[in-house]
């Protein structure tokens, strides 16, 4: 065959065109089926030469090309021997310095490694398959980008299988030079992607080392675990811890604690690896048992209210999920029981007044009682549950206004106000201040504040004072407090009539005009003259005396025009309408005007 000529360049170009054939899936089916397919199979595996680098490069690609399929595989082992075909794979990879044999004898052994078949190929010629690996991991410190991305390439291709690791782990530095070309190549992202892969992928059948049990209680445990074996990238790396081989939590912390757990169990629990590529196997398990059951504390006792014989005090509410046998709540006064109960409070009476006493709380459970948390209450002494005297802002001639303050203490439970102004209440409520009207002025005033419970009434001590003097009195008015005796109603009767007589006597001085007897006039006024005869003067004295020779007074009434006002007189002595009335008087009439 050319393969095997003499002339170097008609082996190469033969090899070549070996090479272009393959790269079509139907030309390795041509090769493979052909009738003289043993022949040139094993003719190529002869003419591997290593002195001849371009034609044994060729011939790499069309044996890597020829085994990528199944059937190409079991050919190619059938007609050539399978420790022969490993033996030159590896004086390729070991020996030819020349980059690119190398990199298409990565890619021979990544085509070998597609299937399951490949591999077990691989691991029965266990000696010269460490032999490659060890060969490979020397290409990956090369300097050729394409190398060295082709060699990763080839590992991962085998570590996908189970147990592979066994074997590329063999001589203990693959890890280290898989950090060291992370490193040297971080702005390549090839070889940063295959790099990370093959990472995982080594340590995917590694299994994460225990978690270990740093702290453990009734209810909670604090575990911590080992990194990701130094990885390069910690956000790509996440733990998943499993509790009795259920997932409860994803993190990218190495330590966690459980909590709600049950006291006095069994447990085990698991660390898994997890990145972008999948998932670890779980580490073995790490049992544990949680402590026994403590009884916890009362948590904030504190009095809510005092009173002379009684006292209530409370606390919070326990958590049930920390206490799973919980009962009640236990108290003692003095240290002897008193009772027992489920509430988170308790009224305890029948105590003496103004006296100390220490009350204890404490939970109860099916397994006993835990410890008591105490409180020392002091009853009320009965001085303490008085309202404080009443004051008065604002002090006026017929008006007070009133404060009080609520007692230090109430005794039992408050109702409401009274307060008391000379032995009548005159208002009940629960505000702490009242304004008082309609009082009678320089008068003296008694007022007490009465409060009211339900163990009684507290009244305050009796304060008095004195409404301030009316400068300005014009007519007596009785207090909203004091009925009127009857000699204030005499009395007002009298003012009021001596009122209506001085008014009456100030209308008669007030200047007058006087009118002849004439029907003219009466045309003119007939009003003034409808007045006079139906409501004559008192002050006139009534004669059968003739108009003309006697001078009548009569008042001209004008009406008001506002009509929503009672009616006012006005007296009016020189008014426009009695000028107008001049010009129609005799003139005797006029001189007196």
């Amino acid at each position: 065959m050319l393969l095997n000529s003499m002339n170097v360049w008609i082996a190469g170009n033969a090899a070549l065109v070996l090479a272009r054939v393959t790269i079509e899936g139907i030309g390795c089916h041509l090769i493979l089926t052909h009738n003289k397919h043993h022949e040139i199979l094993n003719q190529l595996l002869t003419a591997l030469d290593i002195n001849d680098a371009n034609r044994s490069t060729n011939l790499a690609f069309t044996i890597a090309r020829l085994i990528e399929e199944e059937d190409g595989k079991k050919i190619l082992i059938n007609n050539c021997e399978q420790n022969h075909f490993f033996e030159i794979l590896l004086k390729m990879l070991e020996i030819n310095p020349d980059k690119s044999i190398n990199k298409n004898a990565c890619y021979a052994l990544s085509c070998l490694c597609t299937s399951q078949y490949g591999y077990q190929l691989c691991i029965q010629s266990k000696i010269l398959f460490y032999q490659i690996l060890v060969a490979i991991e020397k290409i990956l410190l090369s300097y050729d980008h394409e190398t060295v991305w082709f060699a990763l390439m080839s590992l991962t291709s085998i570590a996908k299988y189970d147990g592979a690791n066994e074997y590329l782990c063999y001589s203990k530095n693959l890890l280290k030079i898989i950090k060291l070309l992370q490193e040297k190549w971080i702005d390549f992202k090839d070889i940063q992607d295959e790099s990370k892969l093959l990472w995982f992928m080594l340590h995917k059948h590694i299994k994460p080392n225990q978690p270990r049990i740093d702290s453990i209680r009734n209810t909670s445990v604090h575990i911590s675990w080992d990194s990701y074996m130094n990885s390069s990238n910690e956000q790509d790396i996440q733990y998943c811890i499993l509790l009795d081989d259920v997932p409860i939590k994803i993190t990218r912390k190495t330590n966690y604690l459980l909590n709600d757990l049950k006291s006095n169990a069994l447990y085990n629990v698991k660390i898994q690896y997890r990145t972008t590529h999948g998932e670890s196997m779980p580490s073995d398990a790490t049992i544990f048992q949680t402590d026994d059951e403590l009884i916890p504390s009362i948590i904030n006792l504190h009095v809510v209210r005092t009173a002379m014989t009684a006292v209530r005090i409370a606390w919070e509410s326990l958590d049930i999920s920390t206490c799973h046998s919980f009962k009640g709540y236990q108290t003692y006064i003095d240290d002897i029981e008193y009772e027992f109960t489920t509430q988170c409070g308790i009224t305890i009476g029948s105590l003496a007044i103004d006296t100390i006493y220490n009350i204890s709380v404490c939970i109860v459970t099916m397994k006993g009682k835990g410890p008591c948390s105490s409180i020392n209450v002091k009853t009320d002494s009965a001085g303490d549950c008085l309202p404080a005297p009443p004051t008065f802002p604002v002090i006026g001639r017929r008006e007070l206004h009133i404060k009080w303050q609520a007692p230090e203490v109430i005794s039992g439970r408050f109702s409401r106000y009274e307060l008391i102004c000379n032995g009548r209440c005159i208002y009940s409520g629960t505000e702490q201040e009242y304004h008082a009207t309609m009082l009678k002025s320089n008068t003296e005033y008694t007022i007490a504040v009465v409060l009211i419970t339900n163990d009684g009434r507290f009244r305050s001590r009796t304060v008095k004072t004195r409404t301030l003097k009316d400068e300005f009195h014009n007519s007596p008015r009785h207090s909203l407090y004091e009925p009127p005796t009857q000699s204030q109603l005499k009395l007002k009767r009298i003012d009021t009539f001596h009122v209506r007589k001085t008014s009456s006597n100030q209308n008669n001085q007030i200047p007058t005009t006087r009118f002849p007897k004439d029907s003219s006039y009466k045309q003119t006024l007939p009003v003034i003259f409808q007045n006079s005869k139906s409501r004559p003067s008192r002050n006139v004295h009534r004669s059968k005396t003739e108009l003309y020779s006697q001078q009548i007074t009569v008042p001209i009434i004008i009406p008001s025009l506002n009509i929503n006002r009672p009616l006012q007189i006005n007296h009016l002595t020189q008014s426009k309408s009695v000028e107008r009335l001049l010009p129609h008087l005799p003139r005797s009439l006029q001189r007196i005007s």
